[in-house]
């Protein structure tokens, strides 16, 4: 057994001026004492208070770990990196980077320091029932990463022949999802190859490296056989998750407010997506994540999730 002992030193905020705004004070990871100091006037005596105002806020990954053990509150933020290249989001427990294209695996740090790297590989059709697939493309190595301040990075034309996608991928202090998103219908259906289209889903494909992930299987759909399996890593787990409807046109520019990962109950216009990990005959991992057979115009399915204005191309 390996213990891993950590030690923090916490950033004292300043002291609360009497009349000023809120400040924070880390206490751990996952949480964060808010103050603030008032002065109150008695009514009847005209007398002079001072007042401390204050309550502990409590969430997944609040604040971080500084290399030199000072604890910071976490931001919701990628960042171009100008020396290495790339773009990264680095202020939080957990560490995403993403390279300039596809060519190169997205690459996750866990709490506990363990690396996983993401590379989406080709989307599918899959019969369940023949347990036959047919290729409708494979991931463009080449398509472009581009920042979408402050917390989004986006691969458009992701996907070669066949069907029309990007990679959208966001990122937030406690989760982190890297969506495909579907700009059009498959050019053929699952009959031209000679599939069973009640039985017939679409499929993403991915290489996943890094450490083995305890996996808990769950049934989705007892009447199609849709499962899924929850992966849990060290401080990060991936958990099931659905595939939604988006907006006919593009999101309006970002105003610099963070973008959120959607989490909530199924609803109209959501459908369930399952996901599986394999083992490949060369030691690699493939997960497999598939929803229904057609998807409706602009649809997102979340390829990875884990508790994700264009100004520029990621260099």
């Amino acid at each position: 057994m390996i213990v891993v002992l950590t030690s923090a030193t916490i950033t004292l905020a300043q002291t609360p001026q009497p009349g000023g705004a809120w400040t924070a004070t880390p206490l751990d990871t996952f949480s964060t004492l808010w103050e603030k100091t008032v002065m109150e006037t008695n009514a009847a005596t005209g007398a002079v208070t001072q007042r401390t105002m204050h309550y502990t806020e409590l969430s997944g990954s609040l604040s971080y770990a500084t290399p030199d053990g000072t604890l910071q509150r976490s931001v919701d933020a990628i960042q171009i990196m100008t020396n290495t290249g790339g773009a990264a989001a680095l202020q939080g427990e957990t560490k995403v980077l993403f390279h300039s294209t596809l060519a190169d695996p997205l690459v996750i740090t866990t709490p506990m320091l363990e690396t996983i790297k993401i590379a989406p590989l080709a989307v599918y059709y899959y019969d369940r029932a023949s347990q036959k697939s047919v290729l409708l493309g494979a991931v463009r190595s080449q398509a472009q990463g581009e920042l979408e301040p402050p917390n989004v990075v986006r691969y458009d034309s992701a996907i070669t022949d066949g069907i029309r996608c990007s990679i959208r991928c966001v990122y937030t202090h406690s989760e982190f999802s890297s969506d495909i998103v579907f700009e059009s219908q498959p050019e053929q259906p699952p009959e031209a190859f000679g599939l069973n289209p009640a039985t017939t889903r679409i499929q993403l494909v991915q290489i996943i490296t890094g450490p083995t992930p305890r996996q808990t299987v769950h049934v989705l759909k007892p009447s199609t056989g849709l499962s899924d399996a929850t992966l849990d890593y060290a401080g990060l787990l991936f958990p099931a998750w659905r595939a939604f409807a988006l907006p006919d046109e593009d999101q309006p520019p970002s105003s610099g407010v963070p973008a959120r990962v959607v989490v909530g109950p199924g609803g109209k216009g959501q459908v369930l997506v399952g996901k599986q990990l394999v083992q490949l005959p060369d030691g690699r991992r493939a997960s497999r994540a598939w929803t229904r057979r057609r998807p409706p115009p602009r649809a997102a399915q979340a390829a990875s999730w884990a508790r994700s204005v264009r100004t520029g191309v990621i260099p």
